[in-house]
């Protein structure tokens, strides 16, 4: 009796070990996944404006608390709780749930219970910022001392993709070569696919409002969005020979500015338009004179609104089956003024235009903050080899001595160069276009590893810039990418 008792007591001990604890792993499982899906859910919505953290009320504290009820985990019914906080950085969510679940076998030791405490955290990284973070995008010719040396730019429809335009031309050839065949990417200014709903081709830029102009007056000006060849912008009719193509007359450049949502990093579906504007071809019958270099169209400044904060969405869609290039520039006010916060930027894919020669031209790329460490970073340019001569291509700014992969590809999309070490030989990402005009109507993608990556907040706050060394000219027609390779939402570990 006293041999079996002994025995009892183990035999339970290991019915407690194996029942038990497979309990308590089950619910341990059931707590992590319900943890996992409520951060990534929840993380969509991050960041959140000017780095607030996700407290009660906020989108991702209110998706986050909803999916993990809809998981079996109610924060304050019986014994569960469910707490969410911000992760290491602005773009993360930490969720955490616990629970205490009921013993068997474990009773006989005096356990009755056991705690559980699962913690997930998911990270969204932010849209990356293109070209700027000023409350200008492009040049202004009517302000002293400001030369960036390029104006915004979107060609039209029915024109090559030669032209330097990737996105919203038909063709991937030029005049010289009958168009050469549809364009893959019309429609598509990617990366990532950002066509509306209606399908229309745009370029897409953020008008981003900080929390201290809340409730301010917002106003968003266009300079020169009328097609006038021969003004302050170089404006052009391209040469086409295309059996359709129509009259310059009937150029459209349609501007359409959308509120802030609650997806910040979703660029296609915000649906609260605030103005919805055309503009024409001077010789159209709805021109309006003007509009010609400046930055107001009969007394209209595009678009006014009392600011909300968050990001403003810029849609700008060229139509009319047209060869021409039109060129413009964006700024927002605060109470009538340039001198604010808020930040312009390009949005996936921006577009420019070149329009001063020079050996030495540097422009912004695209910003980098310390959030985007250990990612890997594709920057794509796009018909930037059409010069005179020879020269080079460098990253610099915060980029300034990372070495990159370089990787050459057609304008039909196939590989011309698979990815390969860059020039630079351990003095950071450089290009020698050798002979000219060697990256003419081909994209040229750039891999950068960001691992060990700290943004330096000083000298050119955290920009990476290109620096172009040419001969003659970097006056060109260019479209530029820029992505974070991989998933934007994912688990941290």
């Amino acid at each position: 009796m006293v041999v079996f008792a002994l025995l009892l007591v183990v035999l339970i001990g290991m019915a407690a070990f194996a029942i038990d604890y497979g309990w308590l792993y089950l619910n341990q499982l059931n707590a992590e996944k319900a943890a996992e899906a409520a951060a990534l859910a929840g993380v969509v919505h991050m960041p959140l404006p000017n780095c607030m953290a996700p407290d009660s009320g906020t989108d991702p504290n209110t998706v986050a608390h909803d999916v993990a009820s809809r998981n079996g985990y109610q924060d304050g019914v019986g014994p569960v709780g469910v707490s969410v906080s911000q992760g290491a950085t602005c773009a993360q969510l930490s969720v955490t749930v616990t629970d205490t679940i009921e013993t068997f076998f474990m009773r006989v030791f005096g356990i009755q219970s056991l705690e559980i405490n699962e913690t997930a955290t998911a990270e969204h990284l932010p849209n990356l910022k293109l070209g700027s973070d000023d409350p200008f995008l492009g040049e202004d010719p009517t302000l002293s001392g400001r030369n960036v040396d390029f104006f915004v730019a979107v060609n039209g429809d029915n024109t090559g993709k030669a032209q330097g335009d990737a996105f919203t031309s038909q063709y991937y050839g030029d005049y010289n070569t009958a168009h050469l065949g549809s364009n893959f990417e019309f429609n598509q200014s990617k990366p990532p696919d950002v066509i509306r709903p209606d399908g229309s081709a745009s370029y897409y830029y953020a008008v981003q409002i900080p929390s201290n102009h809340q409730g301010s007056d917002l106003t968003v000006q266009i300079f020169d969005p009328q097609l006038n060849p021969g003004g302050v912008v170089d404006d052009r009719v391209l040469n086409n020979s295309h059996a359709t193509w129509n009259p310059p007359v009937d150029s459209r450049l349609r501007f359409r500015l959308f509120e802030p949502d609650d997806t910040p990093n979703v660029w296609t579906d915000n649906d609260q338009m605030v103005c919805d504007r055309t503009y024409y071809y001077e010789t159209h019958s709805n021109y309006d004179p003007s509009g010609k270099d400046s930055w107001t169209v009969s007394g209209d400044s595009y678009c006014a609104d009392t600011a909300i904060q968050g990001i403003y969405v810029l849609e700008v869609t060229q139509t009319g089956d047209v060869d021409i290039l039109n060129a413009f520039s964006l700024r927002a006010l605060i109470g009538g003024s340039t001198s604010n916060d808020v930040a312009v930027y390009g949005l996936g894919s921006m577009s420019l235009w070149m329009f001063e020669a020079g050996s030495s031209a540097r422009f912004k790329a695209v910003k980098l903050d310390d959030v985007y460490a250990g990612s890997r970073l594709i920057v794509q340019l796009w018909d930037v080899g059409d010069i005179d001569g020879t020269g080079s291509i460098q990253f610099k700014g915060s980029l300034d001595g990372w070495d990159c992969q370089i990787r050459e590809r057609n304008a039909d999309g196939s590989i011309a160069v698979d990815w390969h070490d860059d020039d630079g030989a351990g003095s950071g990402c450089l290009e020698v276009i050798n002979p000219e005009r060697e990256h003419n109507n081909e994209w040229l993608d750039f891999a950068f590893q960001l691992d060990g990556f700290t943004c330096d907040p000083t000298g050119e706050a955290c920009w990476a810039t290109v620096q172009y060394n040419l001969p003659g000219k970097p006056h060109d027609r260019t479209t530029w990418s820029a992505f974070i390779d991989g998933q934007p939402i994912h688990l941290v570990p």
